[in-house]
């Protein structure tokens, strides 16, 4: 009875998650009230209690729960396989595959992107968010500056600003993409995307 009661527990825990991420992302996060989420899950606001201190923290568990593939991501790809032109071009389009690829996430980015202000508690979690990304973008340089020890760039490469550059056309792509959908598919054209990126860059 115990493990079918932490069962439950969870799986109401997930469908507020789920409910919160959706009703955020048509109304934004100001928006968007504790009744509004418990309507759309079908859970009582004590239940919401029960799980989450307010809305903060549950738009910090949103943002733990659906950004960890992509950080898991980045460790793998950056930090785990052996540092070459083919490895970094996979991660690159595996990373812009899974934003079009996994609804959750499209949801989370077009948050971020364009639902959310940059005040008070939820811009001390955003923060938390860049310096994860800060990170990736110091694994990056120092990948980058192992691929050009074996000369796969031109010599003069600058290798600080091309992780700059790099970090910020993935992240300009799904912001750009977010943006107008429908225009094309990310996770169809990525590796097309990828190869243009480092034609320049290739002696």
């Amino acid at each position: 009875m115990a493990r079918r009661t932490k069962e439950d527990a969870e799986k109401t825990r997930k469908t507020i998650l789920v409910a919160a991420l959706d009703i955020i992302s048509t109304k934004g996060l100001a928006n968007t009230s504790l009744d509004q989420i418990a309507h759309q899950a079908g859970v009582t606001r004590g239940a919401i209690y029960w799980h989450f201190k307010n809305k903060t923290e549950l738009f910090s568990v949103i943002l733990d729960e659906w950004l960890k593939p992509t950080y898991e991501l980045s460790q793998k790809w950056l930090e785990q396989e052996d540092p070459s032109l083919n490895n970094l071009k996979t991660y690159m389009v595996k990373w812009l595959s899974q934003i079009e690829k996994q609804p959750e996430l499209t949801k989370l980015f077009d948050i971020l992107f364009f639902k959310v202000e940059l005040i008070g508690d939820i811009k001390t979690l955003i923060d938390q968010a860049n310096d994860k990304a800060d990170q990736d973008v110091l694994a990056l340089t120092m990948y980058l500056g192992t691929l050009k020890s074996q000369k796969v760039f031109h010599t003069d490469t600058d290798i600080t600003l091309l992780a700059v550059s790099l970090s910020s056309f993935l992240m300009g792509l799904a912001q750009n993409w977010l943006a107008r959908p429908n225009a094309y598919s990310l996770e169809k054209n990525a590796q097309t995307l990828v190869e243009q990126f480092f034609k320049g860059y290739l002696p």
